[in-house]
């Protein structure tokens, strides 16, 4: 009750002209309650791929075959790219000799050549059906014998100096494939004096 005149006189003993003051509720509340500092968070955390994209591009580089610019000099001088030089190659000096000169191959005329011509083979007139074929080539001195032991093809031996001759009678008797052999100092013939070439006939040979 003494609460009440107390309040009842204070309030009596305003002054008429003094405002009201009224408090609002959300303030009392707000005075009643300390205050703190409230930060935002954002609705999405950053990512790092997202933080990543958000960084400036940076500059690169990429190795050019063709730029011979030396990155270690800074007055832009070029490096040497000249490809190395293999040793030179050696070149070996070849003597080259020329074979002498041989003197023109002549072959005597038929007549200028003495045959002997013998029957190797035992064949009958062997030796006289060749004759008959050779001297109309040009033959002339032609000496027909016989032989005692018999020959198994058709060999012609030469002196010195009658190579080419004996290889030109073998073609003139159609003996291609005769023996051709220099006259050694065993006698083939009783008769090899009488000849330059002597033509032992062989069971080859054409009768």
């Amino acid at each position: 009750m003494a609460v009440g005149a107390l309040l009842g006189i204070a309030v009596a003993g305003l002054p008429d002209d003094a405002p009201d003051v009224v408090v609002p509720a959300a303030a009392a509340a707000t005075s009643a309650t300390p205050t703190t500092d409230v930060v935002a968070v954002p609705a999405t955390v950053a990512t790092t791929t997202s933080l990543v994209a958000s960084l400036p591009a940076l500059p690169t580089t990429v190795d050019d075959p063709t730029d011979t610019t030396d990155p270690t000099a800074g007055d832009g001088s070029t490096l040497d790219t000249a490809t190395p030089t293999s040793e030179p190659a050696t070149t070996t000096a070849t003597s080259t000799t020329t074979a002498p000169a041989l003197p023109p191959l002549t072959v005597r005329d038929r007549a200028e050549v003495r045959l002997v011509v013998a029957n190797g083979d035992g064949r009958y007139n062997l030796v006289g059906r060749n004759v008959d074929r050779l001297r109309p080539l040009g033959y002339v001195e032609i000496d027909q014998t016989d032989l005692s032991n018999y020959v198994d093809r058709t060999t012609i031996y030469f002196r010195e100096g009658f190579e080419v001759e004996a290889y030109r009678l073998a073609d003139d008797l159609s003996v291609p494939g005769a023996l051709v052999e220099p006259l050694g100092p065993v006698p083939v013939t009783n008769d090899d004096g009488a000849g330059d070439v002597i033509a032992l006939l062989g069971p080859d040979a054409i009768r």
